[in-house]
């Protein structure tokens, strides 16, 4: 139904003197409005033809249906702008895309194509590539809006600005086939659930209460014609999930949507290609994104490694100034809560959290001081190399992280270690598969790390099973708890590659037998924290563990393996990092990259020199039975091992030997007091007590000479 109301615009009358020499042709249109019960508009893109990871060469299909729309669109005579409004009371697009290979390579158990069994066979053969692996099966991105408004203003200078509102917005990702086409996935949201979430589909973003806004930033309009600011605001909840199956899926879909459209340019409209020498047009955006009310973000990495992000609202801020090759970001939320491998106790908890990472040039004092410490190596995979800007300068990079009061607890069901190498290995893989898709010279990124905390409490929970041994009668507690106050954190990475390849083979005392590190995590440490108290079993506040005042650890502290290639070494270890697809289909799919590894774990290297003020310290006999069950908690924080040992387990002193290298010395000026509790904890005075005014000690050279001169008693 077309309802159209055409008006001829107000024009004055010529006077005598008036010549009217040429006559211009002005829009006599005034109002446009348009409605009907349902919209549908399909695209048939054709697919790019010479692009290494579409296997065949369908066309890319798009399908937009809107149903009970409502359009209005009416010109300005004054300022030439024409403005339309569309209502829709249920929007959904979907676009069906070709088999994609993805980055990877087929793990055991899977063929080459990542699929199995007779999955394989339909799919049509394998694909051999270096650059490119397994092939995953086509997909349909799908989104849908309900109660959708939609405002475009389009102005004479060619800005057009955007305003998009909608009460419920919802997207997805759904493996190809029969049940997942364009046309199924629109009638399953219009029909089935008027435009909510179908059941068994893997949602991406779910969100109640959208808003957005794009407008022209005409600031940078002179240096870059295409600046916006884009504004996103949630008022209701807002629900994600991501796995980086996804990510691959979304990166190969943006390429092959750009390579259609570009050929429908070129082969349809017949359109000239741009001159490749031509000055490419520069365009930034910087995007705002505001959620207030709850929100829930979960990251699948893989089996053994899921994070459930849940918090009270939060901020997002993404900006890329003129003079940065990359944008700066921050992240702001209230109370967090982060759920760990499914475990119904929350693993870290915090009232506030800020986030910020920060891009600037470097200043010529900070390029002289580096330069001033860069070590002549023959070692021709270190390079001194430093990250550049567009503009060729290098930059610094900073990373800031401030909590509030939290706490973190490791429950008995959590087994830290396997998901911190689930972690690990998911982007180890994930990394392994950028590579292969674009190879780039290894560089250095100036960077310094800050993290603050107002306070933190962590506590480590054991469990403990009733008489009965049923599985209803289990009883969980806290065997130790560490509360540590204001506590800030620096790590400043300005060290050259190669001083720091010097350094880790002086903390490894490597100089009889040199050896080649793999890069190394860490930097110059500065920490310092206000108090700190330990409790350990019957422990209590008045009588700790430990406790003591006015802490400050410095030093360099590095995380770093052997190279692959360094000498005397056995050859290089294979294994599977495997990352999988959305496991609310077919029970995900998994895929990943074989990793090379030297065999040998990584270890840290550290010269850490540790002050503190008062040093108060409690153990005996009481604190004997606790103690002797810290072993089952802390070995959740190893990863787990596959099969028999070798040889038997090392004592916990021999493996902190073996797993940190270096010297590190303490220093305790205001006293220490060491108590060695015989009966219990709630008798400390029948104890035997040892104090000193000051104390010295360390390891490797630090602190082993001879005590301070000071006028104190001993």
């Amino acid at each position: 139904r077309l309802l159209a109301r055409i008006a001829p615009t107000p024009t004055k009358a010529p006077t005598k003197k008036t010549k009217t020499t040429s006559s211009k042709m002005s829009l006599p249109l005034d109002r446009i409005d348009v409605r009907s019960d349902r919209v549908e508009l399909r695209f048939y893109l054709p697919a790019p033809d010479k692009l290494p990871y579409a296997r065949a060469s369908p066309p890319v299909h798009l399908l937009l249906v809107c149903r009970n729309v409502a359009a209005t669109l009416g010109a300005d005579v004054k300022d030439g702008t024409v403005r339309a409004k569309i209502r829709a009371g249920t929007a959904v697009a979907a676009v069906s895309l070709p088999s994609l290979l993805l980055p990877s390579v087929p793990l055991h158990g899977y063929t080459d194509d990542g699929a199995t069994g007779d999955e394989a066979a339909d799919d049509g053969g394998t694909v051999e590539s270096d650059e490119y692996g397994p092939l995953a099966p086509p997909t349909c991105l799908s989104a849908c809006c309900s109660e959708t408004e939609l405002c475009l203003a389009f102005e004479e200078g060619g800005d057009v600005p955007v305003d998009l509102s909608a009460r419920h917005a919802y997207a997805a990702e759904t493996p190809g086939g029969d049940a997942a086409t364009p046309d199924s996935l629109v009638d399953l949201y219009l029909c089935r659930h008027d435009g909510r979430p179908p059941p068994g589909r893997a949602e991406t973003i779910d969100c109640e209460g959208l808003s957005l806004t794009v407008r022209h930033r005409s600031d940078d309009a002179a240096e870059y014609p295409r600046a916006v600011l884009v504004k996103i605001d949630v008022s209701g909840s807002l629900r994600g999930r991501w796995c980086p199956a996804f990510q691959w899926y979304l990166m190969e879909s943006i390429g092959g949507i750009n390579s259609a459209v570009n050929s429908l340019q070129r082969d349809v409209l017949r359109q000239a290609p741009s001159d490749p020498a031509a000055p490419k047009r520069k365009f930034i955006a910087e995007v705002e994104i505001r959620a207030r009310g709850p929100v829930r973000l979960v990251a699948e990495f893989n089996e053994t490694c899921v994070v459930d992000v849940r918090c009270d609202g939060a901020a997002v801020e993404v900006g890329a100034p003129s003079d940065r090759h990359r944008p700066d970001l921050r992240v702001g939320a209230g109370r967090t809560k982060v759920f760990l491998c499914g475990c119904a106790v929350p693993f870290f908890v915090t009232d506030k959290f800020v986030f910020l990472n920060r891009f600037e040039p470097a200043t010529e004092e900070m390029l002289a001081a580096y330069r001033s410490k860069m070590i002549a190596t023959a070692d021709e995979h270190v390079s001194d190399d430093l990250a550049t800007c567009g503009s060729d300068r290098p930059v610094s990079e900073l990373f800031s992280l401030s909590f509030g009061e939290s706490k973190a607890i490791f429950p008995p069901d959590l087994h830290f270690g396997a998901f911190l190498q689930g972690l690990l290995s998911s982007l180890a893989s994930m990394n392994r598969g950028y590579s292969r898709r674009k190879s780039s010279p290894t560089i250095f990124q100036l960077c310094r790390i800050m993290v603050d905390l107002a306070s933190l409490d962590v506590s480590l929970c054991e469990e403990h099973r009733g008489d009965s041994g049923a599985d209803d009668d289990v009883s969980v507690s806290c065997l130790l708890q560490v509360i540590l106050t204001d506590l800030s954190a620096t790590v400043d990475r300005s060290l050259p590659p190669s001083a720091v390849a010097a350094r880790l083979a002086a903390l490894d005392g490597a100089a009889r037998s040199p050896r080649s590190y793999g890069p190394a995590g860490g930097g110059e440490l500065s920490l310092s924290v206000t108090r700190l108290v330990a409790l350990l079993g019957p422990t209590t506040l008045p009588v700790p563990l430990a406790a003591l005042r006015g802490l400050a650890v410095d030093g360099p502290l590095y995380l770093a393996g052997l190279a692959k290639h360094t000498s005397g070494l056995a050859p290089p270890t294979s294994s599977p990092a495997a990352f999988t697809s959305f496991a609310g289909f077919g029970g995900g799919r998994a895929y990943g990259n074989v990793l090379e590894g030297s065999g040998v774990p990584q270890k840290v290297y550290v010269a850490a020199s540790v002050r503190t003020g008062h040093l108060l310290a409690n153990f005996g006999p009481a604190l004997v039975p606790a103690a002797a069950r810290l072993g089952p908690v802390f070995a959740k924080f190893s990863p787990p091992s596959e099969g028999e040992p070798s040889s038997p387990p090392i004592g916990a002193w021999d493996a902190l030997r073996y797993w940190a290298h270096g010297t590190w010395e303490l220093e305790a000026t205001d006293g220490v007091a060491l108590g060695w509790l015989q009966d219990s904890v709630g008798r400390p005075a029948w104890s035997v007590g040892v104090g000193c005014d000051r104390l010295t000690a360390g390891r490797g050279g630090g602190g082993g000479g001879p005590p301070p001169e000071t006028d104190a008693a001993p």
